[in-house]
């Protein structure tokens, strides 16, 4: 009886539980009845890139043509005027002067200069020193040239043709005159060279010019050494490429040498 009374107990139980899963899966089916079936979702589209807007070529004919630039003319600065000077101040071109007009002015210099060469006769006779003999040279050579500078420009002209001789005169005494005073100078340098050259040897043993220079004299000596190299090289400028002082050309410039030699000596002594 107990045996029967179980299996009853489980038979129900297991009825029970059946009935339990069918009622669940009946709902759920009456869930699912209900429910309005999912659409399906669209795929995505690719989103389309939109082209970029070219710009339309522009057609090089369809250029607008650039005018050429025009080259301005350049604007010339006004030239500024000295304000200092006024242009009333300027100096006047000189009218030409007429031939008698000339003539008169060439007879005049024709007089100056001679009353100037009979002065440089006049100091020549009387004797002149050594000083005054180079000036008075350059003095002589300065109307000669006036002189044949006139006699140029007179040339064949028929209005000056009574100045001709007097100037043609004037040439050839003050060139006379010249000649003298550098056979005077030529001498005179000739003079100073012996005179230098003496000097040069007495400045030379009194300084013992040898290893042994004596401290004090070279001091002594120093300025009359240069006072002599002095006097050389300034011989030596005014003889330059004189054909008449030509002679006299080595001897200055073997002077100077010696001279400077005997310079650094008493320089390197008196130190």
């Amino acid at each position: 009886m107990k045996k029967s009374k179980k299996a009853l107990s489980l038979l129900l139980a297991s009825v029970g539980s059946l009935s339990l899963f069918a009622t669940s899966v009946v709902a759920a089916a009456c869930d699912n009845t209900n429910k309005k079936p999912e659409e399906p979702k669209k795929p995505e589209e690719p989103k389309k890139e939109e082209p970029k807007k070219e710009d339309p070529k522009q057609d090089p004919k369809d250029k607008p043509k650039e005018e050429p630039k025009k080259d301005e003319p350049k604007k010339e600065k006004p030239k500024k005027e000295d304000p200092k000077q006024d242009p009333k101040d300027k100096p006047k071109e000189e009218p030409k002067k007429s031939p008698e007009e000339r003539l008169l002015e060439l007879n005049s210099l024709k007089k100056e200069i001679t009353k100037k060469r009979a002065e440089f006769e006049k100091t020549i006779k009387n004797g002149i020193s050594k000083e005054l003999t180079k000036k008075i040279l350059e003095d002589v050579k300065e109307e000669f040239k006036k002189a044949e500078d006139a006699l140029k420009e007179i040339g064949n002209k028929f209005h000056f043709r009574s100045l001709k001789d007097g100037f043609e005169k004037l040439v050839s005494e003050l060139k006379k005159l010249e000649n003298i005073l550098q056979e005077k100078r030529l001498l005179e340098l000739n003079d100073l060279k012996k005179e230098i050259a003496k000097k040069q040897e007495e400045i030379k043993k009194t300084i013992k010019a040898d290893n042994n220079i004596d401290k004090e004299e070279a001091k002594k000596a120093l300025p009359k050494i240069k006072e002599e190299l002095k006097k050389a090289e300034d011989a030596l400028k005014e003889i330059g490429n004189k054909f008449h002082f030509r002679s006299l050309k080595d001897g200055f410039e073997k002077l100077v040498s010696d001279l400077k030699e005997l310079e650094k000596k008493a320089e390197e002594a008196s130190k």
